[in-house]
């Protein structure tokens, strides 16, 4: 099993990817980056009621493929707002800039749906990003586990719509990701807007042009061309989401080595959640499980345990050879959430390391009611082998 933690319910906003004449109009709502609060208790709790049901109906829209609905939550003008906040230009310029960004994100946000609608979506709760409230959802499939936070706000209808979305998995920020992606279009309106974009001093005509070639490459999906551009620009621009965008760009080309490599490096350099969950990867193609978990661990001590993440674990100690271990992680996984389907699906491995074949039974019958699985004719590994002999898989011979 390779995990890859990257790209597993990516959320890359490609607006860019739009016509020459949609992106002199781009635009996308207004993020979730302007504190409010210190804390949920702040938070009213009538707008409280309010963001919970929210999230709750967005979970059901994308359990049940529900595009039109989910396209609908997002709060295009917001999140425009949110990409050119600060930029400088006539009202027409700007106005049609961000027309043609909502076109754009309207765009992104289909595609997204289906990227979710493939995992296995599941409402956390309300939490806090940046001092405004977010609904957290998990999303598992199985190549691995994103935690996303959903940012909320009233528009002026009174309607609560996301403006902004936080990937952990990844540290994926919807807003600040689109205005780098859209820098260079952005400061064809605005000259000045890439130099404050990147607010650091000394810094050449030259290295912003590098800078703003980066973005065009990733938008244009020149994934070479991106690695080129990030080994030309000065320590001072290469930040987190920059760094960010050039491991993408190394995962797509499939360079493995550099891939891992840079995911250390990174990990070194940026001590958030996202980039200890994302050595998780690097770890794992080494076989280096303790590092591996204790990433994992790390992760969900910075955000929030969770039954996905702890079956996740099992399966490296699994892999380490501590089925003991591995069959106690699993339990705590079950315990905290007995109907995450990732944790049974995953869980099977664990499960018949450990010969608990009553527990292999038990999450099989669960998937098949609950996950669209179905197993009879498919126990052809021989992993199985001795399940099939054990009195508890007589339905699925």
């Amino acid at each position: 099993m390779i995990l890859r933690m990257l790209l597993p319910v990516a959320v890359l906003c490609l607006l860019v990817g739009c016509s020459k004449s949609e992106q002199k109009a781009a635009s996308s709502p207004a993020g979730a980056a302007r504190p409010e609060y210190n804390s949920l208790s702040d938070v009213p709790a009538e707008l409280r009621s309010e963001l919970e049901s929210f999230a709750r109906q967005f979970e059901a829209d994308i359990r049940s493929g529900d595009s039109n609905a989910v396209r609908r939550a997002f709060d295009g003008a917001a999140i425009a707002e949110g990409i050119c906040e600060g930029m400088q230009g006539t009202q027409k310029s700007l106005s049609q800039f961000k027309s043609g960004m909502q076109a754009g994100l309207a765009k992104a946000t289909m595609r997204l749906t289906q990227q979710w609608s493939e995992s296995d979506a599941k409402y956390k709760g309300l939490v806090l990003y940046k001092g405004s409230p977010a609904a957290r959802i998990r999303f598992a499939r199985e190549e691995g586990v994103a935690l996303v936070d959903m940012v909320l706000r009233r528009n002026s209808q009174g309607k609560v719509r996301i403006v902004n979305l936080c990937n952990h998995a990844m540290g994926y920020d919807m807003v600040e990701q689109c205005r780098q992606s859209s820098a260079p279009m952005l400061a064809e309106q605005d000259k000045g807007f890439l130099e404050r974009l990147v607010n650091k001093p000394n810094i050449s005509p030259a290295d912003m042009k590098r800078f703003a070639d980066l973005s065009k490459r990733f938008a244009s999906q020149d994934y070479a061309g991106v690695v080129s551009a990030y080994k030309g620009l000065p320590p001072a621009l290469k930040d987190m989401t920059v760094t960010m965008v050039y491991i993408l760009a190394l995962q797509n080309l499939g360079k493995d080595d550099q891939y891992k490599q840079a995911l250390k490096e990174a990990g070194k350099r940026f001590k958030s959640a996202s980039f200890q969950f994302m050595l998780v990867d690097a770890y794992y193609l080494d076989k280096k499980y303790d590092q591996a978990i204790e990433c994992i661990d790390n992760f969900m001590q910075m955000l929030e345990k969770d039954a996905a993440l702890l079956a996740l674990k099992s399966l490296m100690l699994n892999d380490k050879g501590d089925i003991k271990g591995a069959q106690t992680v699993l339990s705590e996984a079950f315990k905290l959430e007995p109907d995450c389907i990732y944790a049974h699906s995953k869980g099977l491995d664990v499960l018949l390391a450990a010969k608990d074949f009553a527990g292999v039974r038990d999450s099989m019958i669960f998937l098949e009611k609950t996950g669209g699985y179905a197993f009879k004719g498919t126990l052809k590994d021989p992993l199985w082998d001795e399940f099939k002999k054990a009195p508890e898989s007589a339905r699925w011979r």
